[in-house]
């Protein structure tokens, strides 16, 4: 979408103009192998691209670990994912009925968020997809640090993950004025001015 429809004043929204914002090549996103995760294309197209990027990064994170995806099959590993944003979602339920297949309805959910990655590599510890807004990612880590400590499981993967594919997101929270129009998040500071995206 075009930063003009952004910052068009049709009085509908009092908004701050946005200036800046924090891109990923669409490159980054379409990369998965569907083939190498037992996928079909068909149901690989259907899945979050949020999802898709946590199945990748989920295997590097193992290797870089030092374990194989082999050592933690079956293992008492919990997965705390924290996800903000549900535009796939709200695209998906756009599609004109002939474009829709029988794996969208489980594929826009956000639960999988942490379901994909417990299912698809046979983890057996607690699972939690949440959404706290944007401290989603720190309470999915510190979730993580319970389950260990109560000893609920011997390895946890934590972390969070957001992107943005429609302009409505942007314009609500524009709207509200929670994004900064520099595009810099300034926590705690005395010129903080909302937040980037």
């Amino acid at each position: 979408y075009c930063a003009d429809t952004l910052n068009r004043d049709n009085g509908e929204f009092k908004r701050k103009p946005i200036r800046r914002g924090y891109f990923l090549p669409t490159s980054v996103l379409d990369t998965f192998d569907a083939g190498y995760f037992n996928l079909s294309d068909g149901e690989a197209v259907t899945i979050d691209p949020c999802h898709r990027l946590l199945m990748m990064k989920f295997v590097h994170l193992i290797e870089d670990a030092g374990y194989t995806l082999e050592k933690i099959r079956g293992s008492r590993t919990s997965v705390h994912i924290g996800q903000f944003s549900n535009d796939h979602a709200l695209g998906s339920l756009r599609l004109k009925p002939e474009h829709r297949t029988r794996f969208l309805g489980p594929h826009i959910l956000l639960y999988n968020a942490s379901a994909r990655l417990s299912y698809h590599f046979d983890l057996h510890g607690p699972n939690v997809s949440l959404d706290t807004a944007c401290s989603s990612g720190l309470q999915a880590v510190h979730l993580g640090v319970q389950a260990l400590r109560t000893g609920e499981a011997d390895m946890a993967v934590c972390g969070g993950v957001n992107a943005i594919f429609t302009p409505e997101h942007l314009l609500n929270f524009s709207t509200v004025g929670a994004v900064a129009v520099d595009g810099r998040s300034q926590s705690f500071s005395i010129d903080a001015n909302g937040y980037a995206k």
